[in-house]
């Protein structure tokens, strides 16, 4: 008796699987279920198959261990001096053209590797109407305007993996550098030894008194966030209209500066140099618009951004206070994905999307 029982378990348990493993999976986000037919809805578009990054970093171990071993040699050298003024440029140099071409190389094969993809699923989505989609690097996803009644057009083709909607990511910022323990490390005598930091946020004042003598690179990336209807922003300008990429940048690197009676100074006051990458630019209401007053970051922006910065500097430490991006894409490997190819280590995503303490 007990042995008929547990035949019919697994038998119970065998069916089950089965039906769960034959269950179809939504391609489309929860969100898109929800569009009707003749409404305009900007999405992100996942082609099958991305890049095996993970084999691309072994074909190139040799490259990348020249880089460590300039990692290794730069880093005896600071031990050896005051390393909050003085810089072993000579291998500093080295070892960012050593980690440059390294980048390089792996966002190149990336792209060969993509190709493919890339082009049959442009060729999809034109055939379907969608004629000016627009690329993601590193990934083989297009960007693009559609109409609702296309989203199951797309659900039940073989050329897409995933259908996302392009939300926008929100600015934020909830904690200091009052939480960090900085002085610890100052008191080691660390504070940043000539390393470069990035911040993609809002722009940067250049002129704020905490900058004063760090040499700083601003760039602007926003050929998407700049076809906003409502936007009320210079999208040819890094400067900082809101305040929320400087605010990030003096808790980062901030020299320091004396306000009252209070000293303050960023987490690592010593670094050489800073890349202020603007993506988020002022959107305010208008009327019949759909806009609401913010600053919208778009996803597209973001990851062109963190593209360049990966293929054209040498730095591996990069800030982000956003949030939206993991429930935008919908994808597990977010951070292998777009962090993977060039071994940027990031702190750490703010994306707790609206979330408080």
């Amino acid at each position: 008796m007990l042995s008929k029982l547990v035949v019919l378990l697994l038998s119970l348990v065998s069916s089950f699987l089965l039906s769960a493993q034959d269950a179809p999976v939504s391609k489309l986000h929860p969100a898109l279920k929800k569009i009707e037919a003749n409404q305009k809805i900007s999405v992100i578009i996942w082609g099958k198959g991305q890049a095996d990054v993970s084999s691309i970093h072994r074909e190139l171990e040799w490259q990348k261990s020249l880089v460590d071993r300039l990692d290794v040699e730069l880093g005896a050298r600071r031990k050896r001096l005051d390393i909050a003024v003085a810089r072993p440029q000579d291998i500093e140099k080295q070892r960012d053209q050593a980690l440059i071409a390294y980048r390089r190389e792996v966002a190149r094969r990336v792209d060969e590797e993509l190709q493919p993809g890339r082009t049959a699923l442009k060729g999809y989505l034109q055939s379907i109407g969608i004629q000016d989609p627009s690329p993601l690097p590193l990934v083989n996803a297009w960007g693009a305007e559609v109409d609702g009644g296309l989203l199951s057009v797309l659900e039940s083709s073989v050329e897409v993996s995933y259908v996302s909607p392009n939300l926008p990511m929100k600015l934020q910022l909830y904690r200091s550098s009052v939480a960090t323990g900085a002085p610890a490390f100052w008191e080691a005598g660390l504070f940043g030894g000539g390393e470069s930091i990035a911040i993609i946020d809002s722009g940067i004042d250049p002129n704020h008194p905490m900058f004063a003598g760090l040499e700083i690179e601003a760039k602007v990336f926003g050929r998407n966030g700049s076809q906003n209807p409502c936007l009320a922003d210079d999208p040819n300008s890094s400067f900082d209209y809101h305040g929320h990429g400087t605010h990030v940048a003096s808790i980062a690197a901030g020299r320091p500066y004396q306000w009252s009676d209070t000293w303050f100074a960023g987490v690592a006051p010593g670094i050489g140099k800073l890349y202020a990458l603007k993506v988020g630019f002022r959107s305010v209401r208008r009327a019949g618009s759909g806009c609401e007053d913010g600053w919208p970051i778009d996803t597209r922006d973001w990851v062109d951004a963190l593209a360049w910065l990966g293929s054209e500097t040498a730095t591996r430490i990069v800030n982000m206070s956003l949030g939206g991006l993991p429930d935008n894409l919908q994808v597990d490997n977010t951070n292998d994905l777009f962090f993977g190819p060039f071994y940027i280590s990031i702190s750490r995503f703010e994306y707790c999307g609206g979330c408080g303490e």
